[in-house]
């Protein structure tokens, strides 16, 4: 009887391992297989068997004792394909595809005619905001312009040699004060150009 439950013990033990040992793939980035950006730059990361051999699009990543693994890979314009792969000593595997299209941002041009293409203002969020604290605004335009927000405090205009050698790009920051009014959540930004006022 002590015969039959060593021999037991021995095939869970056994069969304990073999589970451990299964091959399987498990993802702390990216989370989706279906991927648009605008960064050419793709990690992988996550664990799989100890043991186990991870390929990527048959190239052999390595992989930690403890089974964790990270690659970072370039993508080239359009759609990628990529497959990630873990096989343990068995020779069984798992794969998932990735399909990554990497679209390339068009080149900043400079504004054609008078108008405002684009502001950003941060902080971004929703936030609450106390006197004190510091917004920054952004701004892309025609350029050789007066640009203004809150009451009218000017927004300068980048020099070529700061903004990439495109003008009209317009950069300025507002510390909030006491008096500062945002009730309704709106801030003004205008841009005027020889008597002419685009907001």
């Amino acid at each position: 009887m002590r015969r039959f439950a060593l021999l037991l013990l021995l095939q869970t033990a056994y069969t304990g391992l073999q589970l451990h040992a299964q091959a399987f793939l498990k993802m702390a980035q990216p989370l989706r297989t279906e991927i648009n950006t605008g960064s050419s730059k793709q990690y992988w990361s996550g664990r799989t068997c100890t043991g186990c051999k991870v390929l990527l699009n048959n190239d052999s990543i390595y992989v930690y004792p403890n089974g964790v693994f990270a690659i970072k890979r370039e993508a080239r314009p359009g759609r990628n394909t990529y497959v990630l792969s873990s096989t343990d000593s068995s020779g069984k595997f798992v794969s998932r595809t990735y399909n990554i299209y990497f679209t390339t941002l068009p080149p900043v041009r400079v504004t054609p005619s008078f108008r405002i293409d684009n502001v950003t203002i941060s902080p971004k969020t929703n936030t609450t905001l106390s006197a004190g604290d510091t917004l920054r605004v952004r701004m892309k335009g025609y350029p050789d312009g007066q640009a203004s927000w809150f009451n009218g405090s000017p927004i300068a205009e980048l020099p070529a040699a700061q903004s990439g050698g495109i003008p009209g790009i317009y950069t300025g920051y507002h510390v909030v004060t006491e008096a500062d009014s945002m009730l309704d959540g709106k801030i003004n930004v205008s841009l005027k150009y020889k008597g002419h006022l685009s907001a």
